[in-house]
């Protein structure tokens, strides 16, 4: 009846979707919108068996990332890392090549690998500025862990058109520690048009 009408209140595709895992049927639309509002509320494990059970409804590229995507954040790295490298090898767009990237790079990162080499290839891939920034945004958030001032300045001048705010703070410390103060005080100071206005 809730398809029939349209599932329209704000908790209906989950509810639905958890009825159709129980009680089988439903379309791979479904079952992917369930497993997304239920990723939303970080119930992983639901979330992990609407996305395995849209894939076998034949859902694509989404369902089968957030499959993965459980398995990782559910502490099951090589089972991701898996998933992953085969989803790596059927991405089509530069959105979906950054995502399965970042999303190995952090599984990897998490069982102690600073191997920055599943970025430096991704980024050789795609063109997107949006997710090349993405990208170069991980790498040099690794570079300040694992390296030092010169290489963090280099991977930051290198690839990143548009710094996260959170790092721009790395930045300017490494900018410090070489001795550019110069340029720290300018990464420092917001734009003229972005000054505060005294309030009469």
């Amino acid at each position: 009846m809730l398809e029939a009408v349209g599932a329209r209140r704000q908790g209906d595709p989950l509810k639905v979707a958890t009825w159709r895992l129980v009680g089988g049927g439903g379309s791979a639309e479904l079952l992917v919108s369930g497993a997304m509002a239920a990723r939303a509320r970080h119930d992983y494990s639901l979330t992990e068996r609407l996305a395995r059970a849209a894939i076998e409804a034949g859902a694509g590229f989404e369902a089968r990332f957030m499959a993965a995507e459980t398995a990782h954040l559910q502490g099951r790295s090589d089972q991701a890392e898996q998933e992953l490298a085969a989803l790596a090898a059927q991405a089509t767009s530069d959105a979906e090549r950054a995502r399965v990237a970042l999303l190995r790079f952090d599984n990897a990162f998490l069982k102690g690998s600073a191997d920055s080499s599943i970025i430096d290839d991704t980024l050789a891939l795609i063109t997107d500025p949006f997710w090349r920034d993405q990208l170069a945004n991980r790498r040099l958030f690794v570079t300040t862990i694992v390296s030092g001032p010169r290489e963090t300045m280099e991977v930051a001048t290198t690839w990143i058109q548009r710094p996260d705010p959170a790092l721009r703070v790395v930045v300017v410390h490494a900018l410090v520690q070489i001795g550019r103060l110069d340029e720290a005080i300018e990464e420092l100071t917001p734009p003229p048009d972005t000054q505060a206005v005294p309030v009469a």
